[in-house]
């Protein structure tokens, strides 16, 4: 497809016509995770999931990241709601934190609605509750004037959907996160007989999940995945802690059975896991889960008695696993001849984290069971041989890659091509793309977008002054210049420094601060009366000789503060 020189909208209203669909990811496109995705037509907007990642090194201080959702904040008015397709965090995370901004419906199967509302009622109180509506998988129903449907697949998740948008140009299929699960454990199979109809419907577009499209073959079963566990839980002698996904229900169920099948008793840690429970069995599911043992009592019972569920799979610091492999955890302990099992894959950017928790356990000689022993996990999101089946039941005409880094997107394209799917644009975030009926399809614009970090009651731009100085003392250290001046431009004292992240005492001459001061007193000196007048002289001129001097003592060019008190004439 030509690319052609972007208009950019910005935050500007935005207005699709009756004989379009404008697709416009602010997430999810260009990267795995903070999926929020924007459709318009016939002068209306939906949005589809609201999503969150997870912060590294680039954002220093904060954990969680959202979507910049300037342009629909400025096209409120304009939706009708947003529609959550399953309610892993990735998917629903950011409504505790941008939710208040747009204050429109949200939707979401029984499961999901339960995840949205506890998630709601911590952050935003009670009144959220009454913009969630629940909705029922495969049934159709009205947001504003999109006609809609939540249709089921499988996943790694409870109550997985694909959105089937229908509109007078023609439908969208937006399939989610899923696979082609034969055996999901805790739902029924994909219908093959309603993918296909909605296929035969005039459909328009397929807009599908790209997670895997680099990968051959199948992403395997969740039966596949409970075998797995079961052997393992077996083969351990002594007390054995199972870590997972917390919102995998089907994962737990297997858990749970895999314990009752070795004579075991379940103990549960972590907030999160406790959680999925509850919204779980308020939807329905694992109404015959095992009583659980308290926390406090865990250590009480024989070591050969004892399957732990925790939450921390990704390695989270603060997570149930990280404390129990610290020996922090308040109520729990494992030790030499216990097992780890890790019924989970390593998301990229965790390694590091998940590798570190690995380590203090193997410390301290407990054993650590993982996928790549015997097969305690499968991938949720379809693989090459999934994507070839799925367009072979709905031969869609346009297929538009989301859910991937570019790689992944394009990988997807070039699959679908092959396929036989005539048209295959890439849109990524912040991208307008236009589909029509008798058209190919064409990015037309650019919107408003980027990444805003959640710090504390406040939201700031990933790229903005805050966190380029984080990273700035991060990498580089921090210099504080006090200096005491006269109106005048007269030095009332020595200047005074104090270093963050610079100085290492044990290796470091004290004499350098030392040093420091009398450099900075004498080229405070050299500067003429009037130009030491001038804050913004003084600060310029104490920051660039700050600079050299740490560079010609210690090899760093630390960011440099100064301070300036005036004390009369």
């Amino acid at each position: 497809m030509e690319q052609k020189t972007l208009k950019h909208f910005g935050t500007s209203r935005l207005k699709a016509g009756a004989d379009e669909v404008l697709f416009v990811p602010l997430g999810g496109v260009g990267e795995i995770g903070m999926n929020l995705y924007c459709y318009g037509h016939n002068g209306r907007w939906l949005v589809v999931d609201f999503g969150v990642t997870f912060a590294d090194h680039h954002a220093p201080g904060i954990d969680v990241i959202t979507a910049d959702i300037r342009f629909l904040e400025a096209n409120v008015d304009l939706i009708d709601g947003i529609v959550l397709t399953h309610s892993h965090e990735d998917h629903l995370g950011a409504l505790p934190y941008l939710w208040d901004i747009l204050k429109v419906p949200v939707y979401a199967s029984p499961f999901a609605h339960a995840m949205a509302r506890t998630k709601m009622e911590e952050n935003q109180g009670e009144e959220a509750v009454p913009s969630l509506v629940k909705v029922k998988v495969g049934e159709d129903f009205k947001v504003g004037s999109f006609d809609l449907c939540l249709v089921p697949m499988t996943h790694s998740i409870a109550e997985a959907c694909a959105l089937h948008i229908k509109t007078s140009v023609g439908g969208i299929f937006h399939t989610g996160d899923w696979k082609n699960d034969p055996e999901p454990l805790i739902s029924d199979p994909i219908n093959e007989d309603t993918l296909r109809q909605i296929g035969q419907s005039d459909l328009l577009a397929l807009v599908g999940d790209s997670t895997n499209a680099m990968e051959p073959g199948h992403s395997g079963s969740e039966a596949t995945a409970a075998k797995g566990l079961m052997e393992a839980v077996a083969s351990c002698k002594n007390r054995v802690a199972v870590t997972m996904f917390a919102t995998n229900v089907a994962r737990m169920q297997s858990a749970f059975r895999a314990a009752a099948a070795s004579g075991r008793h379940v103990g549960v840690a972590g907030r999160s896991i406790k959680r999925v429970l509850a919204c779980a069995q308020e939807a329905g599911y694992l109404t015959d889960r095992p009583i659980f043992v308290d926390e406090d009592r865990i250590n009480e019972l024989p070591r050969d008695k004892v399957l732990l569920l925790c939450t921390g799979s990704q390695g989270e610091g603060r997570a149930a696993m990280a404390r129990i492999a610290q020996g922090k955890h308040p109520s729990i302990a494992l030790s030499a001849g216990d097992s780890v099992i890790f019924s989970s894959k390593t998301i990229p950017g965790n390694e590091k984290e998940v590798a570190r928790i690995e380590n203090m356990l193997a410390e301290r000689d407990i054993e650590i069971i993982e996928d790549i022993q015997t097969k305690v996990h499968v991938t949720g999101h379809p693989r090459q041989e999934e994507l070839k089946w799925l367009y072979g039941l709905m031969q869609p005409k346009i297929l538009v890659p989301m859910h991937g880094e570019l790689r992944h997107l394009k990988a997807h394209a070039r699959l679908a091509r092959e396929q036989g799917v005539p048209h295959t644009p890439i849109a990524v975030n912040g991208q307008v793309l236009r589909l029509t009926r008798d058209e190919e399809p064409q990015i037309i614009g650019e919107v408003t977008h980027g990444r805003w970090g959640v710090d504390g009651d406040r939201l700031l731009d990933v790229d903005g002054q805050v966190f380029r100085e984080r990273k700035r003392m991060m990498h580089k250290g921090l210099c504080h210049i006090s200096l005491v001046m006269s109106d005048a431009g007269a030095l009332r004292s020595d200047p005074r420094i104090l270093t963050i992240g610079l100085m290492d005492n044990e290796v470091d001459d004290p004499e350098i601060l030392t040093d420091a001061e009398d450099f900075a007193w004498d080229h405070l000196e050299r500067l003429p009366k009037t130009a030491r007048q001038d804050d913004q002289q003084v600060k310029g001129v104490m920051i660039k000789t700050m600079k050299r001097f740490f560079n010609d003592t210690i090899g760093r060019k630390p960011l440099i503060e100064v301070t300036i008190h005036r004390v009369g004439k």
